[in-house]
């Protein structure tokens, strides 16, 4: 859920439409990158959040 929310705010943050124009978007022009921004800061915080055990590697039994 944190990786959406993440997500969800990067994209505010770049869209450009009619009703809202994000900061970033108004500093780059009018751009409208909130797809883009939105999915690679979803991706990366839901890389960095996620848990998963280490591999374990089994002892040789010679």
């Amino acid at each position: 859920m944190a990786a959406q929310v993440a997500g969800m705010i990067a994209a505010a943050l770049c869209i450009n439409s009619t009703a809202f124009v994000g900061p970033i978007s108004e500093a780059m022009g009018g751009a409208d990158f909130s797809i883009f921004a939105g999915a690679i800061v979803a991706g990366i915080t839901y890389l960095a959040l996620e848990r998963r055990p280490a591999m374990q590697v089994a002892p040789d039994a010679a």
